[in-house]
């Protein structure tokens, strides 16, 4: 049997996943999912995300981080790209972050991101252990000794 994961995510009415500034947080929502490590409370994540990992920021991100911050969230992370930006109250920290990894260390649960990859790179493993064990007795099943 093949372990499954779920992902959960929900997006406010009027919000499509294709929105770039959903990025890192599907991508959060994915790392969380497959490793088991649990998202710190009250944090949202906001920005684009490059395939070398890189954060970027896209459009009007003062604008969604005042939307987080009125929704309760007290932790924001964002791509170190956008800038200076002012946290909307006291109670809100802005953490800026230059890429995916970081990104994990500041907004997952487990701050040991080595950790993290390990696991992830042994998940990989055994995906492909378990992908070309099942090729050989794909093969096997068809051939008669």
């Amino acid at each position: 049997k093949k372990p499954s994961r779920d992902v959960y995510l929900k997006f406010e009415v009027g919000q499509r996943i294709s929105e770039p500034t959903a990025d890192l947080a599907v991508a959060i929502a994915i790392e969380s999912s497959l490793t088991s490590i649990a998202i710190q409370p009250a944090t949202v994540f906001i920005g684009e995300l490059g395939l070398g990992g890189e954060l970027r920021g896209g459009k009007r991100v003062e604008q969604r981080v005042g939307e987080a911050a009125a929704r309760g969230f007290r932790r924001i992370i964002l791509p170190a790209s956008v800038g200076k930006i002012a946290a909307p109250s006291g109670d809100v920290k802005l953490v800026f972050c230059h890429n995916l990894q970081q990104a994990m260390q500041e907004g997952l649960v487990n701050k040991d991101v080595d950790k993290v990859v390990r696991g992830m790179r042994k998940l990989k493993a055994q995906k492909v252990q378990e992908d070309e064990d099942n090729a050989e007795n794909e093969e096997n099943d068809g051939h008669i000794d």
